[in-house]
């Protein structure tokens, strides 16, 4: 059984220091590796092993940073879970439960906080990870699986915060929450060069925004 990626090292806000540094380039090194070799030789043919060669590090060491092959490739979705097991929640109570509108603005600021954290990532990478997205059906399926992963995990937190509410209900919204942080980054991948274009954080609000006039009638 592979070791299991590390979660990365923090530092105080604003700041970075030795190993939170080292520990960025060496993902991203491995990151853009995967990403090289699924280009060339395609996701099924290309092994842990090459990305470990071509990044420069040991086996071993891969497997300190991503626990699987999809997962060098397509690193977002286990940023956005790190991110959320470490993200404070309101405390019960403190919304309506009730309203859906609460409960939607929540999954809302988990994402705005995520981008926080995230930074805005480089276009042409972003978009060479969409075009692997099209063209590789294991590569949709692993992202698939990981935006239901997301989804759980959010529900399961939330339920600390609206025990009134079913996983279920709450598993339906983060779902949909899940569906427009993906937009989100198809509307900021679209305009990204454009004069004035958006921050990923302006395109995810303005995709939720979207979202909510489409099936609520809300507005921004």
């Amino acid at each position: 059984m592979p070791e299991q990626s590390d979660a990365p090292p923090t530092g105080s806000p604003g700041t970075e220091g030795v190993r939170e540094r080292h520990y960025r380039e060496t993902h991203r090194r491995i990151h853009l590796a995967a990403l090289a070799l699924a280009e060339r030789d395609g996701l099924h043919r290309m092994t842990t092993a090459q990305i470990a060669a071509d990044a420069g590090i040991s086996r071993r060491t891969f497997f300190r940073y991503f626990s699987c092959k999809e997962q060098a490739v397509l690193p977002g979705h286990r940023r956005y879970l790190d991110a959320l097991a470490e993200i404070p929640l309101p405390q019960p109570g403190s919304a309506d439960p009730a309203d859906p509108a609460d409960i939607v603005a929540i999954i809302d600021a988990v994402g705005d906080q995520v981008l926080s954290f995230e930074g805005d990532p480089e276009l042409t990478v972003h978009r060479r990870v969409s075009a692997l997205l099209h063209s590789e059906p294991e590569l949709r399926a692993y992202g698939a699986a990981q935006d239901a992963e997301i989804a759980e995990r959010m529900a399961e937190r939330l339920t600390g915060v609206f025990p009134e509410v079913s996983l279920a209900e709450l598993t339906l919204l983060t779902e949909v929450g899940i569906t427009a942080w993906r937009h989100g980054w198809i509307r900021w991948s679209a305009q990204a060069e454009a004069p004035g274009a958006e921050t990923p954080t302006e395109s995810h609000r303005a995709t939720r925004a979207a979202l909510r006039r489409a099936f609520c009638g809300g507005t921004a």
